[in-house]
């Protein structure tokens, strides 16, 4: 609920503070990127933007949220949700799972499965996530005017979950006792509450937070959601691995093959 309170002001906010600060010296900051101003940011795709995927100046797109919010005529998954559901190879997502001891979508309680026709995994935060992510969909498609801009994303990394952190999976107690009672992985603990979503989910904003660029030359993760100006990048890291995997989570509370995705950074 807060994340969703969160999205929502963000993206009123934006709507509403566009048309009061254009004609000011301000607002040409908060609408350029490369600029430092609070729209210098990745996810920043308007024309203005000199991140790395931006609409061109032809295109002309100057509205910062219009690629992901809208305040009329949107989709009921998302906060003022202004994306298509992700295209997705046939069959679905493939998830995170065969593991040799025990996977996350061998325990009932995680709630992490597809072979129900009616449900769809990943779900929720994460499945928005991938309506850009998953390497397939227009990122300059949107629900309100169509096509807005030619951007594309690269695939690699994306569609195949099967690598990366498993998410959209419930993580309670009766979760983290049955991976906890798998012989030689011991460490795992129940994360607190503020890591998880509505439905003790554990999704892409459990990590990364859209709306949180932290990436600089001093710091690399990438829109870390636990970031905290006195502490670094390695240490930041550590505590939301450790939220799950428990201290010293390098040794037994990592899943078996490996753990993290390679599109992760491991330190």
């Amino acid at each position: 609920m807060v994340y969703l309170k969160k999205i929502l002001l963000y993206g009123l906010g934006c709507l509403g503070g566009g048309l009061l600060v254009l004609g000011t010296a301000d607002a040409a900051q908060k609408l350029s990127a490369g600029t430092g101003g609070v729209n210098d940011h990745p996810h920043n795709l308007s024309s203005n933007s000199q991140s790395a995927i931006h609409a061109t100046s032809n295109e002309n797109v100057q509205q910062v949220c219009v690629f992901c919010h809208t305040p009329h005529g949107a989709s009921t998954k998302g906060p003022l949700w202004n994306r298509n559901d992700p295209t997705r190879p046939s069959g679905g997502f493939p998830l995170y799972g065969n593991l040799a001891a025990i996977s996350i979508d061998e325990i009932p309680a995680a709630k992490y499965t597809n072979t129900d026709p009616t449900i769809e995994y990943p779900n929720g935060a994460s499945r928005l996530c991938l309506s850009c992510h998953d390497g397939v969909s227009a990122v300059g498609e949107v629900i309100s005017r169509g096509t807005i801009a030619n951007l594309t994303m690269s695939a690699q990394g994306t569609i195949d979950l099967t690598t990366s952190h498993p998410i959209s999976f419930v993580y309670d107690g009766t979760v983290q006792g049955t991976l906890s009672a798998v012989v030689g992985k011991g460490n795992y603990i129940e994360p607190p509450i503020e890591y998880l979503d509505k439905e003790k989910r554990m999704q892409c904003t459990t990590c990364h937070d859209p709306h949180n660029d932290t990436r600089n030359a001093s710091y690399d993760l990438p829109m870390w959601a636990h970031y905290t100006n006195d502490a670094s990048a390695v240490s930041d890291y550590d505590t939301t691995c450790n939220a799950c995997h428990g201290p010293a989570f390098s040794s037994g509370g990592l899943p078996a093959g490996g753990g993290v995705g390679a599109g992760h950074n491991t330190f």
